[in-house]
């Protein structure tokens, strides 16, 4: 483990300049570039293969090195999910046939996985006195879909000492540094909010027609 010396952007980012977002941004974008060149065939922990991203937490998971079908499943599910009820009902209708391009008509990249951090919120990033950018915190790394890594950047509880112009550069440092994937990470948002409420959602459908998931279902 290395020593790094710093501030972390959750202490400086409201004082930061506008010029010095772009240079952080820029290097950003080095650092995820060499990550994203590295690529798997199934998705998951660097170490263990588990699929712990906070984004598919419901109260069954992913099983450990999950495919692109596996994921499609449970977007397709939480994405489609109204209600116990309807997902009790549901459960009973013929099954629908997984598509990594399946959403609800709404588009989001599921291959190739990627490398990612996975958690590049302000307090895991780290700029040193010369103007050098660190990452911290690789619990969470792994191979997920490129909009993860795009979506976890708005993973934190905005502070109050930030104004607007510290919000719009912060879009402006997310953009530069890893694309822009909004679409995708509302979509990841809204089906959180919901597993988040109603975690034993995807309950009735595991029993009655099986499915992807890390834990037994009871």
């Amino acid at each position: 483990m290395d020593w790094v010396e710093g501030s972390t952007l959750d202490v400086v980012w409201k004082e930061m300049s506008w010029f010095m977002t772009i240079k952080l941004g820029l290097q950003l974008h080095r650092f995820v570039k060499i990550l994203r060149s590295v690529t798997s065939p199934t998705a998951g922990s660097l170490a263990t293969g588990k699929c712990r991203s906070f984004w598919l937490e419901d109260l069954y998971g992913l099983p450990a090195n999950s495919g692109p079908a596996e994921f499609a499943h449970f977007f397709r599910f939480w994405t489609n999910f109204m209600s116990i009820r309807r997902a009790m009902q549901a459960s009973k209708q013929p099954q629908v046939p997984d598509s990594p391009d399946f959403i609800v008509g709404v588009s989001m990249t599921i291959e190739p996985f990627v490398l990612t951090h996975h958690d590049l919120a302000p307090r895991n990033l780290i700029v040193s006195p010369s103007g050098q950018l660190s990452l911290l915190d690789w619990d969470l790394a792994g191979f997920y879909p490129v909009t993860f890594e795009y979506a976890s950047m708005y993973n934190f509880n905005i502070p109050d000492d930030w104004g607007l112009m510290a919000c719009l550069r912060w879009h402006l440092f997310v953009w530069i540094g890893v694309g822009y994937h909004e679409i995708g990470a509302r979509l990841l948002r809204i089906m959180r909010s919901k597993f988040t409420r109603f975690a034993v959602g995807r309950r009735y459908e595991l029993l009655g027609k099986g499915g992807p998931t890390r834990y037994p279902v009871t």
